[in-house]
């Protein structure tokens, strides 16, 4: 008839559950340009900001990792999250780094950050976030090389260029200082 009521349900109807991470923070704390030395302190920082549709006070995790390798990571820092007010509310963590043991050979220092034993999250590709510093390696000398002749007169004046290697991710020619140095020849 005209008065049948039809329902449905799901169970997995519920409102807008979802946390994000954001972006993972990252911070020299010895040192104002880029990149790193070994033995510097890094300071990391990730905001969480609940994007759902209402409080989340079912707690979780938020944990910091060193990435050593591709398949080899290192728990720097974990803390539990607090209970999230509202949609918009947010939480920001912190955690300093010592980089005293790391691996000097490799070119830069991956760190990740993500959010662990959340209850019900509807967006886990959110829940986290990486950062990338280079290491800062010493510049390696380039032989220099002689502009025009090679045989001159004495008092002539003689053009040279000089270059460097950065070595690195951090440095380039503005930002390194090529010396040159002479000595008299026998």
């Amino acid at each position: 008839t005209w008065n049948d009521v039809l329902a449905a349900a799901n169970s997995e109807m519920g409102p807008l559950i979802d946390l994000d991470v954001g972006q993972l923070g990252l911070v020299n704390d010895d040192w104002a340009g880029e990149g790193y030395i070994v033995g510097d302190s890094l300071t990391l920082t990730a905001t969480v900001t609940n994007d759902g549709e209402e409080a989340y006070t079912d707690g979780g995790m938020i944990e910091f990792y060193h990435v050593i390798s591709p398949s080899q990571e290192s728990l720097v820092h974990s803390e539990s999250l607090q209970a999230f007010s509202s949609n918009g509310a947010t939480q920001t963590f912190t955690t300093i780094v010592d980089t005293s043991s790391f691996s000097g050979s490799s070119s830069s220092t991956s760190f990740r950050v993500e959010l662990a034993n959340l209850v019900a999250d509807k967006h886990s590709a959110n829940n986290a976030a990486t950062a990338l510093i280079a290491l800062d390696k010493e510049p390696g000398a380039n032989e220099p090389q002689i502009l025009g002749a090679s045989d001159f007169d004495r008092d002539a004046q003689l053009e040279v260029q000089v270059s460097a290697n950065p070595n690195d991710l951090v440095d380039e020619m503005t930002t390194m200082i090529p010396q040159l140095k002479v000595a008299e020849s026998g």
